[in-house]
């Protein structure tokens, strides 16, 4: 998928290939193309549009697994911005990737975005999302974190470009994550 147009009307569409690709860059080969796996992430933003064209690198790139994609409290309103996800995935085919609500404020403090930004983030940038019938409800974000890093078989990245109150939260509800992960990681090498 693609993202067109300028700002604010922008949409996300299908992407054509280009007859002439012209880079000034020599792209690095994929992990699969040397014979390894993917990269396991959980991606967890706060709902920005920056963070969105994130997303989707990662679901388009394949050295790239993503298991888990998390929404905290920032620019977006989580339990609004969460279904509007939920749907943009179906659409893309990948109604398998889980989708965690985070809080809907800081775990300290009442720092907030403009209301004007949330209120378009809210809305998905009046981004005409496809219509696919889904039965995907969102999980608590904390928990699928939590779930997701402990189920899994191989280290796993996070990528996290928002607020942090999600990851914060998983370890606040499980303070063993820290030891998990180094255990995990030395286990790997």
């Amino acid at each position: 998928m693609c993202i067109q147009g300028k700002w604010p009307e922008i949409k996300v569409v299908s992407c054509q290939p280009s007859a002439t690709v012209l880079s000034a860059v020599t792209p690095l080969p994929s992990l699969i193309a040397l014979g390894q796996k993917p990269i396991p992430i959980i991606f967890d933003d706060d709902g920005s549009p920056d963070g969105l064209i994130a997303l989707l690198y990662f679901l388009r790139n394949p050295n790239y697994d993503v298991r888990a994609v998390t929404i905290s409290s920032g620019e977006a309103h989580p339990d609004l911005f969460a279904p509007q996800l939920i749907q943009l995935l179906a659409g893309l085919g990948r109604e398998s990737i889980p989708i965690g609500v985070g809080r809907a404020t800081p775990l300290e403090g009442d720092n907030a975005f403009p209301d004007s930004w949330r209120q378009a983030s809210d809305d998905f940038w009046e981004i005409a999302l496809p219509q696919t019938s889904t039965s995907i409800k969102p999980r608590p974000a904390a928990e699928l974190m939590i779930e997701t890093l402990t189920n899994s078989s191989s280290p796993m990245m996070i990528f996290v470009s928002g607020t942090h109150t999600n990851l914060a939260e998983a370890f606040r509800l499980e303070p063993g994550l820290g030891r998990w992960r180094r255990e995990h990681q030395a286990a790997a090498r």
